[in-house]
């Protein structure tokens, strides 16, 4: 008697604690919209980082080549010294004789030095490779940051296909449940043929594999999702949108393709290596 009350409250219980858990699940779910996974991965990404201190010790090479070319050099110098025990100078003569201390107990003395190097074409040689340089690591920096975005959208355009398939694909084997479990009921009751209620039967467990193939689609692409996002790959996540935000917009060809020449960094870093290696040359 005891141990059936045992197993009541068990199943009494059992269903509270199903809740709890989906509760806690969702409250761990951290929701990305299109901007914030683009921001996060700015923010997380190490390469971006480097490319960014690239570009950072360009501009210092560049204010240090200008201030090697033109600007005067300042440098200074101060030395202190403590007598431990002063020198002595000695003297003897006819009349009379003794001891002399000299120096002082302690010394100080400084310098200023001012130097203005001469303009020359040597030193406008050096900023102009280092300007140039610096261009091509902000070129570097826009062409990372492009690629990344784009990435990201690639990839959270592909978590929500992935997401809409394996919910029409939930949705598609609920009804071929209900099918197959009306189909039971009508063959019970001999409204329908033995072959009617196998096909039923079919269709629904044909179902099953197809909705566990969807779910690791869906899976492997949030993983790739979080990884772009620089995310733990065990950090749950859910992405908040619809493909309809995808703005296919309407081009003319011509203008997009000219456009695209125009502001394509990769291009523009190309040509500004072109010009780099010419000055090197002249």
């Amino acid at each position: 008697m005891r141990i059936r009350i045992f197993i009541n409250c068990i199943l009494l219980l059992l269903p509270i604690y199903e809740v709890n858990a989906k509760i806690d699940i969702q409250e761990n779910v951290k929701n990305f919209t299109l901007d914030l996974a683009i921001k996060t991965a700015f923010d997380n990404s190490h390469d971006l980082t480097k490319v960014k201190l690239d570009k950072l010790k360009s501009d210092y090479q560049v204010t240090e080549a200008w201030g090697s070319a033109i600007f005067p050099k300042i440098s200074g110098q101060v030395d202190y010294r403590r007598a431990i025990e002063k020198s002595v100078i000695v003297i003897e003569t006819p009349f009379f004789s003794g001891q002399f201390p000299a120096g002082t107990d302690n010394t100080i003395t400084s310098s200023i030095n001012l130097s203005q190097p001469l303009l020359s074409g040597s030193a406008f040689f050096a900023v102009r490779i280092a300007e140039n340089y610096a261009a091509i690591n902000d070129l570097a920096v826009s062409d990372f940051k492009s690629k990344l975005i784009y990435n990201v959208k690639q990839a959270f355009y592909g978590v929500l296909i992935a997401k809409e398939v394996y919910n029409l694909t939930l949705l598609n084997k609920k009804r071929a449940e209900d099918n197959y479990h009306d189909t039971e009921i009508m063959y019970k009751q001999g409204l329908v043929s033995d072959y009617d209620a196998i096909r039923a039967k079919v269709q629904s467990d044909n179902l099953t594999p197809i909705v566990i193939q969807t779910e690791n689609t869906l899976r492997i692409a949030k993983n790739h999702l979080k990884l772009l996002m620089g995310l733990d790959v065990k950090e749950e996540i859910d992405i908040e949108g619809n493909l309809q935000d995808a703005d296919s917009g309407s081009y003319v060809l011509d203008n997009t393709i000219e456009d695209a020449l125009k502001s394509n960094s990769l291009l523009q870093q190309l040509e500004l290596q072109h010009n780099f290696k010419k000055i090197l040359s002249d």
